[in-house]
């Protein structure tokens, strides 16, 4: 049976989403690009926003602050240990030189932590683990679950090919932890923006300090 336009439009839409910041658009405007296509690729499926996890009836602030927690102890797994194997292994730095505004003062270090909120935490996580997944899981089951985690993982990777391989390689790793939370709590979105975004927090902060290693 060959799709119908309706049926194509999500996934075109989201894809939209994931290119836009590779074209230029300006970094706080990505959580707004993002509501606005995930809602049109909603509406073609005839969905509203619990169905990806992300309606109010399926927020949990409990589970947002379990998210943070286990984000922040990521984060330092990640500068202590993951990111000196990766860079072992891979013989490279992570490229930071786009996120140098990071380092101008405390203005600097605020629009850090608030693009970490929300481009890491509400929009990355509304399009690749919010409609992306369910878009790709045709339906329950084990099976639709881990191709869509397969899928959405690869996705985000190549998302961060301006970062080289070490950046590549370490946002797929960053989709296990992710992955895990998703699974535990049935794809609610709040532990994945808590945990994403205060990943994204500790290595700003790192880099503010000039600890992070290619800064």
């Amino acid at each position: 049976m060959r799709p119908t336009a309706s049926a194509l439009l999500a996934p075109c839409l989201v894809a939209i989403a994931i290119v836009a910041p590779h074209l230029g658009v300006p970094i706080f405007l990505y959580p707004v690009l993002g509501v606005g296509l995930c809602a049109v690729a909603l509406r073609s499926r005839g969905w509203d926003w619990t169905r990806i996890g992300w309606g109010r009836s399926a927020w949990r602030w409990s589970e947002l602050g379990f998210g943070a927690v286990a984000g922040l102890a990521w984060g330092l797994a990640n500068f202590t240990v993951i990111g000196p194997a990766l860079a072992a292994l891979t013989g490279q730095l992570p490229d930071l030189s786009g996120f140098a505004f990071a380092r101008q003062g405390w203005a600097g270090l605020g629009v850090a932590v608030a693009a970490s909120i929300l481009v890491g935490g509400v929009y990355e996580e509304m399009i690749f683990r919010g409609a992306l997944f369910h878009v790709l899981r045709w339906r329950r089951g084990l099976l639709p679950v881990l191709v869509s985690i397969i899928a959405t993982s690869a996705a985000f990777a190549l998302y961060h090919a301006q970062l080289g391989v070490f950046g590549m390689a370490n946002a797929l790793l960053l989709c296990l932890p992710l992955a895990c939370l998703q699974w535990r709590y049935d794809g609610r979105a709040a532990s994945l923006v808590g945990f994403h975004a205060c990943s994204d927090i500790v290595a700003f902060a790192l880099l503010y300090a000039g600890m992070m290693p290619g800064s």
